[in-house]
């Protein structure tokens, strides 16, 4: 009898165990029917987890394992807000906090902030602090961070932020380094592009 192909399978080892369970399967007449153009079990003879094997051009191979009966997470590219800041006049220069709390699962893959100054104002803006509920995203935070490292048009601004649940708060505090001057005002407005976690396709 020739040897049996088994397709779909590359470990060797389990090749020729199925291999041999099949070349033993079709030696075992009285267990089979013939019928058209594949090899069919009687009812109860199923080989569970692999299913009937299939003649195609003189060869047998198992057919693919179904399919799941649920379908898994899916993770899709999208982008969140995350507010704007606003320094005005000659005795502005605190720290500023803006927050939003997403409803589905987030994960921070780029944050980007844009500041705007009027003509003559002074202080650059940094980034503070960068939190994922209570949780630091940064792995210092005694010292702030240029917000230019977060500019639109950075070569690397690539982050991996921890998954933002449901409820759960991403929050980022700014700072200026000097008060924008009277009449003066300077403006940063702040986003990420996120990854988003979908329990449905």
């Amino acid at each position: 009898m020739d040897p049996v192909e088994v397709m779909g399978y590359d470990d060797p080892e389990l090749h020729a165990v199925i291999g041999a369970a099949v070349n033993r399967f079709m030696a075992n007449r009285q267990n089979m029917v013939r019928g058209q153009g594949r090899m069919a079990m009687r009812p109860g003879m199923m080989n569970r987890g692999y299913g009937v094997p299939q003649a195609q051009n003189g060869t047998y191979a198992y057919p693919p394992l179904p399919a799941m009966g649920m379908h898994p997470p899916s993770k899709l590219r999208s982008f969140v807000g995350l507010g704007v800041i606003t320094w005005t006049g000659a005795a502005d220069n605190a720290d500023k906090t803006t927050s939003i709390t997403p409803q589905a699962p987030v994960r921070g893959e780029r944050l980007v902030i844009d500041v705007v100054a009027t003509a003559n104002a002074a202080g650059l803006v940094t980034v503070k602090l960068l939190q994922v509920g209570v949780e630091p995203q940064q792995a210092d935070t005694t010292q702030p961070a240029p917000a230019s490292m977060f500019a639109k048009d950075v070569t690397y601004g690539h982050i991996a932020m921890q998954i933002a649940d449901p409820g759960i708060k991403i929050a980022l505090t700014l700072g200026i380094t000097d008060n924008p001057g009277s009449g003066e005002t300077v403006t940063a407005a702040a986003g990420l592009f996120v990854e988003w976690v979908r329990g449905q396709v």
